[in-house]
C-alpha cells in the first residue's frame, strides 16, 4: 500500500507502527501504520513511507502487533445521561453494570441516601430494572415510602421510559385519586384506584418538579461522561432528543475543554426548535465538535415497559402499547418539520403500514430529505 502523501506545510506529532491499522475503506484494506498530528490523520499506509513522511522528530509509538480501528460513532445515545449516574443520582442499574438484585437492596440504598440529605430535599435514582430484579416487577410508592416518607423520592427504569414516586414525590407533584390519565401515557393505579408510584411515559407530570442541575454538575457529568466514551473508542455520539439548552451546554463544556468527543443534538419536537434546520445549525460550536441534527419524535415508548406499540401483543401477555398520538397528528408534524429543512427522526416499533406508528404516505409532499425509524 502507498502512504497518503503528508501535505508540505504539516508534520505529523506522531505515529503508530507495528500494528494493524484498519482502513474502512470500500476495498476493506488494511494498513501497517499510521501518522497523525493533533487530532487529524496525516497518512496511512507502508510502515517505511510513512515513517518517511512523518519526519525525524514525530513520537513513535510501538502497537506491538495490536490493531488500530476508527473511533466508534454511537448512532443512538443519551449523552451525557451517564454522567449523572452514581453522583448526581443514585445508581439502580443491576448486575452487570450495577448491583442491585432486588426491591430491598433498591430501598435499603434509598434509605441511605435519605439517612445523609436533609429532609424536604429530592432523592433521584436510575436504572432500576424490573426484569432484573427478584421480585420481577416494579417497585411502588409504598415500596419507596419505606425508605423515606420525609423526601420526595424519584427512581427512573433503565429504559428511561417509567419511573416512580414515593407518596411526597406524588404529593409534590399533585398527582391524586382524581388525576386524569395523561395523553400518550399512563398513571399507574392500585385495586383502590389510587396511584401506585408508577408512570409510564409521562414522567413530566413529576420530573418537572425536580430540582435542575446547577451548571457546574452539568458540566461535570459532561466531562465525566466525555472520559468514559474516550476510554472506549466513542469519538462521535448522536444525542437523540434535547433542547437549545443542552446545546448551550455542550459548547460551554467544549470551550472549557471538558468536551473531546463530537455531539451531534438532535431536537426533540415539543423543546419548542427553530422553525428551520438551517437556524438551528446556527447554534453549532464554531469548531464543529457539537452541532444540531434531526428533530426527534416520540410516537411510542419502550419495548422493556411494553409500552412500544406493536402491532400483536407482546409475548405472553395481552399489552400491545401504546402510540404517543394519532396517525394523522404524526403526519402533519412530520409535515411541518420537513418544511421546514429538518431531518425528521421518529422512535417507533415494528408495525404494518397502517400501523399508528406510520407516518401517512406523502408526508413529505415528495420532496427529497431524509427521514429515519428510531429503534
Amino acid at each position: 500500500m502507498i502512504a497518503a502523501l503528508l501535505a508540505a506545510a504539516l508534520a505529523a506529532d506522531t505515529v503508530y507502527v507495528n500494528g494493524t491499522v484498519l482502513t474502512m475503506d470500500a476495498s476493506g484494506a488494511t494498513a501497517e501504520a499510521l501518522a497523525v498530528r493533533d487530532d487529524r490523520i496525516l497518512a496511512v499506509g507502508a510502515e517505511a513511507a510513512v515513517r518517511k513522511a512523518a519526519g525525524a522528530d514525530a513520537e513513535v509509538v510501538d502497537l506491538n502487533g495490536r490493531t488500530v480501528l476508527p473511533g466508534f460513532y454511537a448512532a443512538h445515545d443519551h449523552f451525557p445521561a451517564w454522567g449523572f449516574s452514581g453522583s448526581f443520582h443514585l445508581d439502580l442499574n443491576s448486575p452487570p453494570i450495577g448491583r442491585m438484585e432486588s426491591i430491598e437492596q433498591v430501598i435499603e440504598a434509598l434509605r441511605d441516601k435519605a439517612a445523609s440529605t436533609p429532609p424536604g430535599e429530592w432523592i433521584m435514582g436510575r436504572g432500576y430494572d424490573d426484569t432484573l430484579l427478584k421480585e420481577r416487577r416494579h417497585p411502588t410508592r409504598r415500596d419507596l415510602d419505606r425508605a423515606s416518607t420525609r423526601h420526595p423520592i424519584w427512581i427512573a427504569h433503565t429504559s428511561g421510559h417509567l419511573g416512580v414516586a414515593n407518596s411526597a414525590a406524588l404529593a409534590a407533584a399533585g398527582i391524586t385519586y382524581g388525576t386524569p390519565q395523561p395523553a400518550g401515557g399512563v398513571i399507574r393505579r392500585d385495586a383502590a384506584g389510587l396511584p401506585n408510584g408508577v408512570i409510564e411515559e409521562s414522567l413530566s407530570l413529576v420530573t418537572r418538579h425536580l430540582p435542575d442541575p446547577t451548571l457546574e454538575q452539568r458540566m461535570q457529568a459532561v466531562r465525566r461522561c466525555d472520559a468514559e466514551y474516550r476510554a472506549r473508542g466513542v469519538t462521535t455520539t448522536v444525542v437523540a432528543g434535547g433542547n437549545r439548552q443542552r446545546v448551550v451546554d455542550l459548547k460551554t463544556a467544549r470551550a472549557r475543554g471538558f468536551l473531546t468527543i463530537r455531539v451531534i443534538q438532535m431536537l426533540a419536537g415539543g423543546s419548542g426548535p427553530p422553525a428551520t434546520a438551517k437556524e438551528a445549525a446556527g447554534w453549532r460550536s464554531r469548531d464543529g465538535y457539537v452541532k444540531t441534527g434531526a428533530i426527534k419524535l416520540f410516537q411510542d415508548g419502550s419495548l422493556q415497559g411494553y409500552t412500544g406499540y406493536l402491532s400483536k401483543p407482546y409475548y405472553e401477555s395481552d399489552q400491545r402499547g401504546y402510540a404517543a398520538r394519532p396517525r394523522q397528528a404524526l403526519t402533519e408534524m412530520v409535515k411541518r418539520y420537513h418544511r421546514g429543512g429538518y431531518q425528521v427522526a421518529v422512535q417507533r416499533r415494528r408495525g404494518h403500514r397502517r400501523h399508528p406508528l406510520c407516518v401517512l404516505p406523502g408526508a413529505t409532499g415528495g420532496a427529497p430529505g431524509r427521514r429515519a425509524a428510531s429503534h
